[in-house]
């Protein structure tokens, strides 16, 4: 079951069949496959649910797939997962992803929270699942210390380009979609992050949503903003668009919550060399020493990020630039 909807389940049943037959359809890519996944909301039976004006529901998150294959096949099927990526996107109406893993890397991947989620709770599209073992042994003990930082600054990143995009700060995140649509997920999205993170410091967090909400509702000692993160867990079930003034009023009160705790918590490992090659890469030599050189680029974003949230323009610029370059170097790290 994709999600509590039964209307919505069989859509995206009827997506799942219409994105099989195309790979089938495919000999070679077909031949070079070994399994095609679901993961996110609607892979761990969590989907949202979007009720429109006029009563329809209609899937909500985006599709999270993954296609495991040969490894001598990584071009073919490569060009095939982005072809496919683009042009379902476009006729189903919501964003799908189709990430290419030679199965050979499946042992290899990053401890990041994304493949920890994705190997506790998938659905297999087609072939053989047996092939995500890999994945679904890992635990949550092992999951890099950083990825909650991560998840912050990503986080804080929708929130600033939400906060420009209100200023009428041309951002091309989010633009070819309706404003306020987006200002909403961006800080939906960063309320919950805040409340999973808080989890996850206290040794509570659990892959499944529901599992969350049942912890927070047990709990007797929370943040003053557990009830806001409640919210934002009823969001992603069943989103629904705040009005421009609730927008505003929102974005001041998560800004100082989210830099708070985006400050105290590490984004990235440091790797000196590495590091220090990127800075002198991606970063414009005006800008080298406005943070350490060798600092990871991940950590310049995060307190570029948390300069802009608590409205320290001055140093936002001295770390990056504009908005533009903000944009540019968070994509290369986020």
């Amino acid at each position: 079951m994709t999600c509590d909807d039964p209307i919505v389940a069989a859509v995206v049943e009827d997506h799942r069949r219409i994105l099989v037959e195309a790979l089938v359809a495919d000999a070679e890519v077909a031949r070079a496959s070994r399994c095609l996944a679901l993961g996110g909301g609607y892979g761990r039976g969590e989907g949202g649910v979007q009720i429109h004006r006029d009563g329809r529901r209609t899937p909500h998150n985006d599709y999270d797939l993954v296609l495991v294959h040969q490894a001598d096949a990584i071009a073919v099927v490569s060009e095939w997962c982005l072809r496919i990526s683009q042009r379902f996107t476009a006729e189903f109406g919501l964003h799908v992803d189709v990430t290419p893993l030679a199965e050979e890397t499946l042992t290899r991947l990053p401890q990041s929270l994304t493949w920890y989620e994705f190997g506790q709770g998938h659905q297999v599209w087609w072939g053989d699942g047996a092939v995500l073992s890999p994945l679904a042994v890992r635990r949550l003990a092992n999951v890099d210390a950083w990825e909650w930082g991560r998840l912050l600054m990503n986080r804080s990143a929708g929130v600033v380009f939400a906060r420009w995009s209100r200023q009428g700060c041309p951002v091309s995140l989010g633009a070819d979609e309706d404003p306020a649509t987006f200002a909403t997920r961006q800080i939906e999205k960063a309320w919950l992050a805040l409340g999973d993170v808080w989890l996850a410091d206290h040794g509570l967090y659990h892959d499944r949503l529901a599992v969350r909400q049942t912890t927070w509702q047990s709990l007797t000692a929370v943040p003053t903003w557990a009830p806001r993160w409640e919210a934002a867990a009823a969001y992603k079930l069943r989103p629904r668009d705040l009005s421009l003034a609730e927008i505003d009023a929102e974005l001041a009160a998560l800004s100082p919550v989210l830099a708070e705790a985006l400050q105290i918590h590490t984004c990235a490992d440091t790797q000196p060399l590495r590091d220090l090659a990127r800075t002198l890469l991606r970063v414009p030599p005006a800008r080298w020493f406005a943070r350490r050189p060798w600092a990871p680029l991940r950590e310049r974003v995060q307190a570029a990020l948390v300069a802009e949230l608590v409205g320290r323009q001055d140093e936002r610029r001295r770390l990056i630039g504009d908005p533009h370059h903000v944009l540019n170097l968070w994509k290369t790290v986020a």
